[in-house]
């Protein structure tokens, strides 16, 4: 916005400049409550922690076993997601290669 503004009339850049002005601040003012909002978040997590106690169950702790199996599970349903689309693939061809006489079974 500002760099617009440095392109602007004379008489335009005197209605417009307040206005960048005015957005600036609000601007600022939200991004401070962003910051409040994540550090109650991150407070809330330790809330959690304490109630719960060292439970692998709070947010953002797992041990390492935990995010092997995870990144495992991820990797199956990837190549499975792949497996099923071929298929499919395999399947339209077949059923073209039958449509056009190209393939008789």
């Amino acid at each position: 916005m500002e760099l617009e503004l440095l392109n602007v009339s004379g008489a335009e850049k005197s209605l417009a400049g307040p206005k960048v002005k005015k957005y600036k601040s609000q601007l600022n003012v939200l991004k401070r409550k962003m910051q409040e909002q994540k550090s109650g978040l991150s407070n809330m997590a330790g809330d959690r922690a304490e109630l719960f106690g060292s439970s692998n169950m709070a947010i953002g702790n797992f041990n390492n076993d935990e995010i092997g199996s995870y990144d495992q599970r991820a990797r199956l349903l990837q190549g499975t997601a792949a497996l099923e689309q071929s298929s499919r693939k395999l399947q339209d061809s077949h059923r073209i290669a039958i449509e056009t006489g190209l393939f008789q079974l």
